[in-house]
């Protein structure tokens, strides 16, 4: 894996690899045309993401969307599995739960002011499920030990005093 050459203060950093991809799951590439038009999918790039930080193991793969209606768009795309991650299975998750929550809308009931990145909650044929999901790299904490500035904090805190 290499990592990004550049990447703009108060990005969060994130690895890329260069392997070769499965193709997309046919339920999501069914979304993204549902979503996006016929077509929306070609010239489409992947690449799967792991963030420096990470730790859950969680499976993240970057796809980008250049030809669609509204210009090009981002999604993250994240598979899960029962236990599919130490958190998974430090808490016996079979049923997915972060799967669970988006299928059944109860993102959509959160209070003014929290909001998700979730668009779409895919069960797979194959096994497990997919979260598509807004890409928000750019909007998140940097990774790694450097600071954040006192702008990232002033506007976290007030975020959480709206809570």
């Amino acid at each position: 894996m290499r990592r990004a050459a550049s990447v703009p203060t108060g990005v969060q950093q994130m690895e890329f690899s260069t392997m070769t991809l499965p193709p997309l799951e046919p339920e999501i590439m069914t979304f993204l045309e549902q979503r996006h038009g016929a077509g929306a999918l070609a010239g489409a790039q992947r690449s799967v993401m792991d963030s420096v930080d990470s730790a859950t193991g969680a499976n993240l793969e970057r796809v980008v969307l250049p030809g669609t209606l509204e210009g090009t768009v981002r999604y993250v795309i994240k598979r899960l599995q029962p236990r599919g991650d130490w958190i998974g299975r430090a808490t016996n998750d079979d049923r997915m739960r972060e799967y669970q929550l988006a299928a059944r809308g109860i993102y959509r009931t959160l209070p003014v002011g929290i909001g998700t990145s979730v668009v779409g909650a895919l069960d797979l044929a194959g096994g497990g499920a997919a979260l598509v999901m807004h890409d928000i790299s750019p909007a998140l904490v940097p990774s790694g030990d450097a600071p954040i500035s006192d702008e990232q904090v002033t506007a976290s805190v007030r975020a959480l005093a709206t809570l």
